[in-house]
């Protein structure tokens, strides 16, 4: 059997009848990604989150709240906060620390739909140690003599 284009299935974005409709799609999916993060160890601590721009108002984007898991994420959890980091939809209590960043990188790429910021368990313990990555691995090269990546 050759194997051609036709034989790939293509995803089709989906449509939607108003931005209420896509605003929901969206908060599913980003209440989704949370618990996949948490799931897989990315949510140590209080201090990951992840932001997703409003379809509608462009300067608005929604976040988990700090005090839920990432694991146990709903979209009923889910924020929305204003370009002053103030919530305006939801009830929960955001990182303010966080909110700077993420602000900044949505403001900065207006292009960009979603920002991650995770501190996974074992990054976090190594960083505690206040020492350089040893040259080992191809990734950690990078950082190889790197004074200014030590906390």
């Amino acid at each position: 059997m050759q194997i051609g284009v036709q034989s790939f299935a293509s995803r089709v974005p989906p449509r939607f009848d108003s931005k209420e409709a896509e605003r929901t799609y969206l908060l599913q999916r980003l209440a989704a990604a949370c618990r996949i993060f948490g799931r897989r160890g990315f949510s140590e601590g209080l201090l990951g989150h992840i932001t997703m721009r409003d379809p509608e108002l462009a300067d608005h984007f929604w976040v988990n709240p700090v005090g839920v898991a990432m694991n146990q994420v709903k979209v009923s959890h889910l924020v929305q906060v204003n370009p002053q980091g103030q919530v305006v939809r939801g009830s929960g209590m955001v990182n303010p620390v966080g909110l700077l960043l993420h602000t900044a990188i949505h403001q900065a790429r207006p292009e960009v739909a979603a920002v991650c910021h995770a501190h996974a368990l074992h990054a976090s313990t190594w960083s505690s140690f206040e020492r350089l990555l040893d040259p080992i691995t191809q990734d950690a090269c990078i950082f190889f003599e790197d004074r200014k990546s030590v906390v």
